[in-house]
């Protein structure tokens, strides 16, 4: 049976938001691969454009939306990488963590990107984490 699994540094979201967020229709801005290095493996990197909707609405009817924000995660010891989708907006369901197994009988992580549209992002890695969150909007697309 999967667990779920929390991001370390989970403070810099929660502190923000005031809670871990739902990230439905957040967008997925950039995935980095690094090959990283014999202590940490190859390294993902994904930088995902989070909000929160508010209740109130807008002179076009859409939900108002603030406390933007460029939230900057790092996978450490990736593998099994499938990325699929990608194009001009990247946009996710949510972020899912779960423990799974390696055949090796290590511990892993398995991260599953769900996409809505565009970005399929799938790995196990051995670490997850919340590097940066930085207050800000794209400089380009549907929330400039």
């Amino acid at each position: 049976m999967e667990s779920l699994v929390e991001f370390e540094g989970a403070e810099l979201v929660t502190n923000w938001f005031g809670c871990w967020p739902s990230l439905h229709d957040s967008e997925v801005l950039s995935v980095n691969v690094d090959r990283g290095d014999s202590r940490h493996g190859p390294i993902v990197f994904v930088k995902v454009h989070a909000f929160q909707m508010t209740s109130n609405v807008n002179s076009q009817g859409f939900y108002e939306l603030d406390k933007h924000c460029m939230i900057e995660f790092r996978f450490d010891a990736v593998d099994l990488l499938q990325l699929k989708n990608a194009n001009h907006q990247n946009v996710i369901e949510d972020i899912f963590l779960s423990e799974t197994v390696a055949a090796d009988g290590s511990k892993r992580i398995a991260v599953h990107f769900e996409s809505i549209y565009g970005l399929e992002l799938d790995f196990e890695c051995s670490r997850a984490q919340v590097v940066a969150l930085t207050p800000s909007k794209p400089t380009s697309g549907v929330y400039v």
